[in-house]
């Protein structure tokens, strides 16, 4: 998605749509991926950058500025409602009002996120904190469309802009990045 799309923060948020070229998981095991985004956020608080998920069912995954203002990737295993994911334990308030390239990468390596997920912030590798819950075994091709500037599970909307948004099927490098 290379469109420059503005959003207020209210209701406005851009859907792609489902296909299974955005799933990563058949419940027992994972593929590599990859997400890359342009954001400028008016306001870091609960800024959702892409997310596949329709809400409390049906979730696979998730990137944004979240609680604290800190930049998290989420995988789902919806069955069991567990989680794994890596965050950057540092707020990202000093980043709003201004362009900022975040990338999230998944070896499809279930057995440590620690080793398997990683967060760039502008080139740099920040990812400092698992962020998990429960046993995950692997995300599942679920029926969920991928939204740009929205979290449907949160209901809450990104206030500010998002562009050149890229979905890779590889892990990809720092080089690369």
């Amino acid at each position: 998605y290379n469109e420059l799309a503005w959003f207020d923060g209210k209701a406005d948020y851009c859907t792609i749509g489902d296909d299974n070229n955005f799933s990563f998981g058949d419940s027992s095991n994972d593929s590599a991926m990859s997400i890359s985004a342009w954001i400028f956020m008016n306001d870091a608080t609960s800024f959702p950058i892409i997310t596949k998920d329709t809400g409390v069912d049906n979730r696979e995954w998730e990137f944004r500025v979240g609680t604290g203002d800190k930049l998290t990737f989420i995988l789902w295993d919806d069955s069991t409602n567990a989680y794994q994911g890596r965050k950057y334990n540092t707020a990202l308030t000093s980043y709003e009002g201004q362009w900022i390239h975040v990338v999230a990468t998944y070896s499809g390596n279930e057995s440590d996120p620690d080793a398997n997920i990683s967060l760039y912030l502008n080139g740099e590798k920040v990812d400092d904190a698992n962020n998990t819950s429960g046993s995950y075994t692997a995300m599942e091709n679920k029926p969920a469309v991928v939204d740009i500037g929205r979290s449907a599970r949160l209901n809450v909307f990104a206030e500010g802009a998002i562009t050149e948004v890229s979905i890779w099927g590889a892990e990809l490098t720092q080089a690369q990045i």
